[in-house]
């Protein structure tokens, strides 16, 4: 991982070495870590700017985004029943705040922090995503039929979500995304999450401040009953 002298974001469990586990039928949380740099050698239109992006598997795209972006809000009202409850579900947890074990047996605690964000953009990114697995049947983070869909990062920014990185010491840029896959309620879901897996039940609690929920019902011959996705983005100061 490279560092920028502008803008840096990081995250954690997506290349660099770190190996996407399966847990059964929960899945493998994916936490996009990137850095950006405005590209100088562009002469970006009054109130823009180029954010190039290189993701810990060593991709590199850009996208070009305004200097005063601001994240558009969802009504909660629009969501289906089940992605209300899981919403409801996760912001309870983030109320209580918890622990979550990693690997190593090491017990990390997370103060209680404040609720999701439900944002347009990502729940578009989510939902794509979910529709796509079950289209394709399959079921993992990546999404070999589109480059530009790729990994969740990628999703997130090409369905509108594109946040300016904050300047170097002012914070990190996270992307994240959660599965899980045939659980028929949103509390089996949140109970997977915190007890399968370590970035699971981290992704939980990290005080993110934005993100999308979707449910999507599989087909006959697809591998799971129900698709569950959970997108998070947001900065966390240093």
């Amino acid at each position: 991982m490279r560092a920028c002298p502008a803008a840096r974001a990081a995250g954690a469990a997506y290349g660099e070495g770190v190996k996407t586990v399966w847990l059964g039928v929960v899945g493998a949380a994916l936490l996009g870590a990137l850095v950006s740099c405005g590209d100088t050698s562009v002469k970006e239109p009054a109130g823009e700017v180029t954010v190039n992006v290189t993701e810990q598997d060593g991709s590199a795209f850009s996208y070009t985004t305004r200097v005063d972006f601001r994240p558009t809000l969802k009504p909660v009202s629009e969501l289906s029943a089940d992605e209300a409850a899981l919403l409801t579900a996760l912001n309870g947890e983030r109320a209580r705040g918890g622990s979550c074990t990693d690997p190593q047996g090491k017990v990390h605690v997370y103060a209680k922090t404040g609720e999701l964000s439900l944002e347009a953009n990502i729940y578009v990114a989510a939902q794509g995503h979910a529709q796509a697995m079950v289209n394709g049947n399959f079921a993992s983070h990546v999404n070999t039929s589109d480059i530009s869909l790729r990994t969740p990062m990628r999703r997130m920014v090409k369905a509108g979500y594109r946040p300016v990185a904050p300047a170097q010491g002012k914070g990190e840029l996270y992307f994240e995304e959660s599965l899980a896959f045939g659980q028929l309620t949103a509390a089996e879901v949140v109970q997977a999450w915190k007890t399968e897996s370590f970035l699971h039940c981290r992704a939980i609690y990290i005080p993110l401040n934005y993100g999308a929920v979707t449910v999507v019902n599989g087909r006959a011959g697809n591998q799971y009953g129900r698709y569950w996705v959970l997108n998070t983005s947001g900065v966390i100061m240093n």
